[in-house]
């Protein structure tokens, strides 16, 4: 199993394999950006459940099939 957190492909990469079928690439993007987005999410939204299900949502729905 690959370690996501050593990971070195580019963004660009790995957003390119996911949408060329290989989802497990989709993993290091979530570990890379997972806690900014939620970061974000509570500033907008205050500490509150929605925060964190507004950041879950944001990386759910890229990874749904088509």
């Amino acid at each position: 199993m690959m370690n996501h957190y050593a990971d070195t492909r580019s963004d660009a990469t790995l957003v390119a394999l996911v949408l060329a079928g290989e989802r497990e690439t989709y993993a290091p993007l979530l570990l890379r950006y997972y806690t900014s987005v939620a970061r974000l999410c509570r500033r907008l939204l205050g500490p509150t459940p929605e925060a964190q299900e507004a950041a879950l949502q944001a990386f759910l729905l890229p990874n749904r099939s088509p």
